[in-house]
């Protein structure tokens, strides 16, 4: 039995010997399930912070030198598939690099890649590259249509060509932190799963 359930068969428990009435018996079963919830979301975000502190760890600093940046750079055919790559001082020399993609945020209508700039530079002193995307947006008057699921699509094709120059780049799209803010964040999940 599980911590959540042991918690929940105990409460209902206490809850069935007494006698509270039974909407606020309803009230507090789906608190405690709620609480449940928010107890597993707050232990998954605790064990991806610890990931990035292990994948962080294994990045030695690269000290103060300014990343190389390639900006721009095209992984589709569409003015939005563009990508910025931020690789930290003398990556061709170091161990495969891990690699950070932000996604920025927009409600899938705005933003822009450049969001992420000083992030990623400063992720890149930690010995991993950094990728900022764009994505295609789907503007409210209509003159950019591009619907779900186009956003996530333009995201697995970054990852795509992400992987098909990880040898060039010298990284490990095994090791990829995808992450990203309000609209980025919902992209980063829907690609994850």
């Amino acid at each position: 039995m599980s911590v959540f359930s042991d918690c929940g068969v105990y409460a209902s428990t206490l809850v069935e010997m007494t006698s509270i009435p039974g909407d606020i018996m309803k009230f507090l079963r789906r608190l405690l399930r709620i609480g449940g919830i928010l107890f597993l979301l707050a232990v998954l975000l605790f064990a991806g912070l610890l990931a990035a502190l292990h994948f962080l760890g294994e990045g030695a600093p690269a000290g103060n030198a300014a990343p190389v940046a390639m900006e721009n750079v095209a992984y589709g055919l569409h003015p939005r598939q563009r990508l910025d790559i931020y690789l930290p001082p003398g990556a061709a020399s170091r161990p495969l690099l891990g690699i950070f993609l932000w996604i920025h945020g927009g409600a899938w209508s705005g933003g822009d890649q450049r969001q992420y700039a000083a992030q990623a530079r400063d992720v890149c002193q930690w010995g991993f590259a950094c990728v900022s995307l764009n994505y295609r947006l789907n503007s409210a008057d209509g003159a950019e249509p591009n619907i779900h699921p186009a956003q996530v699509e333009d995201v697995a094709a970054a990852m795509d060509f992400i992987v098909d120059n990880a040898e060039r780049w010298n990284i490990d799209p095994g090791r990829a932190i995808i992450l990203g803010h309000s609209a980025g964040g919902h992209l980063a999940l829907l690609y994850s799963y």
